[in-house]
């Protein structure tokens, strides 16, 4: 059989959210609340009982926007998955090659009450995914599902923290992107530096650069950095500074201003515009590469 229910458990980067037949996360409070209406004492029903009620095989169509290494970890896990039993089988559906692409084609897709069961959408998705009622909490299966591998105690704290508004639990995380450091070995042998050490802060990271560029070895500015904002606003939430009011809005109110002005955020673009200035920076505009994730 082919399942197409009315709501959708999303993955936001990454989260899982996932269509129900039941409950709504759409709230009919248009305040200042972020919960959508749904709190832990309040969560819809999650059918986790459904597939083994149905008869045959049941599909179960993903969509996502992935592509690269990316698309080939999907693939074997799904693989996998589908080879372990034989009551379900999830099919990955291609709906563009990037997140905008996917989030127009998923709306084009509520309009027409033609959703998929699952989607993998960006982090920035959660409220608007909260707001809109046709995802499912992930919290509410979690709770209904006595299967001891549905409490995803493995998931780390922070992840879970990311996905959690008021209490609930929306997207199912299996995954979290995050900023790596990559650094030729050979090039900080030449310069003096020590690879089992690397640069652990700014500061840290400016000194190295400059002893990269003294050296000669880089070739022109030795750190080299995508300008995806994603990457400006996570050196800010590294430091503990938020990006808009009322915990980013997370303390169950709607945020209503911004707090990039602040000293921190300014020191981090300060950093940036002096390596820029000093030949240290090659500043990679967001476009200029393709995106895996």
């Amino acid at each position: 059989m082919h399942l197409r229910t009315r709501r959708i458990l999303a993955v936001a980067t990454v989260g899982l959210m996932s269509t129900a037949a039941c409950g709504s996360g759409k709230s009919t409070d248009t305040g200042s609340k972020s919960n959508g209406g749904v709190t832990a004492s309040s969560l819809p029903k999650c059918p986790v009982d459904a597939f083994k009620k149905a008869s045959g095989t049941t599909e179960v169509v993903f969509w996502h926007s992935y592509v690269g290494n990316t698309l080939a970890a999907l693939t074997k896990i799904v693989d996998a998955y589908n080879a372990s039993q034989s009551k379900v089988r999830v099919r990955l559906e291609n709906q563009g090659q990037d997140y905008k692409e996917l989030r127009r084609n998923f709306e084009a897709a509520a309009t027409a009450k033609q959703l998929p069961a699952l989607v993998g959408g960006e982090d920035t998705w959660t409220q608007y995914m909260i707001d809109n009622g046709l995802t499912m909490p992930a919290q509410a299966c979690i709770n209904d599902d006595s299967d001891p591998r549905a409490k995803v105690s493995d998931v780390l704290p922070g992840v879970k923290a990311a996905y959690t508004v008021g209490g609930v639990q929306w997207p199912a995380a299996y995954g979290a992107s995050t900023i790596m450091l990559y650094f030729n070995e050979d090039h900080f042998r030449k310069a003096g530096l020590d690879p089992a050490n690397p640069p652990r802060t700014l500061a840290e990271l400016r000194t190295a650069a400059e002893k990269l560029k003294a050296a000669g070895v880089s070739g022109g500015a030795p750190f080299a950095m995508k300008l995806d904002p994603w990457f400006i606003e996570n050196m800010s939430s590294a430091v503990g500074q938020t990006v808009v009011n009322h915990d980013n809005g997370r303390d169950g109110n709607r945020a209503t201003a911004s707090t990039l002005k602040n000293p921190k955020l300014t020191n981090i673009l300060n950093w940036l515009a002096g390596m820029k200035r000093d030949g240290l920076l090659n500043a990679i505009p967001r476009r200029a590469s393709s995106t895996t994730t």
